[in-house]
């Protein structure tokens, strides 16, 4: 800090002359109310302490979802195409699906049976896997019964 500057903060702050009248009286206590107890002040502060790993939290997915690689619309649809295709077939086939897994931030492949597909939720359902969020899927396949 440049002296200029200190000079400028200790202007601004450090003038207590206009509180000359007041500064030197007790502090007023209420007639009708008890003081508020230092356990109950700490109290009012909670929430704010509850924040203090959350900058670390929101760093740790950040480093997760850093792997992903968000589709493009293309991709989107032709996942959309292969799964229709699938849910069209007369009986539900083995499946190869390529996915972004959030638990550990990378991209797997599973081979399961597929159960369902939730079109509202937007999820695929397996049988070995328990689900999966249509968004993470980049391709779905089936699987080569030669491989079983």
């Amino acid at each position: 800090m440049t002296t200029d500057h200190q000079t400028q903060t200790a202007a601004l702050f450090n003038d207590t002359s206009q509180y000359a009248d007041i500064i030197d009286r007790p502090q007023p206590v209420a007639k009708w109310h008890l003081p508020m107890p230092q356990a109950d002040r700490a109290a009012q502060f909670a929430p704010f302490a509850a924040l203090t790993g959350y900058h670390e939290l929101i760093g740790q997915r950040a480093a997760i979802y850093a792997h992903k690689h968000y589709p493009t619309k293309q991709a989107k649809q032709r996942v959309v195409a292969q799964l229709k295709a699938v849910t069209a077939l007369p009986a539900m086939p083995q499946l190869n699906i390529d996915y972004f897994n959030d638990a550990v931030g990378y991209y797997q492949t599973a081979t399961s049976q597929l159960c369902r597909l939730d079109w509202k939720r937007g999820r695929v359902y397996f049988t070995t896997i328990a689900s999966i969020a249509m968004a993470n899927i980049r391709s779905v396949s089936i699987a080569n019964p030669k491989d079983k």
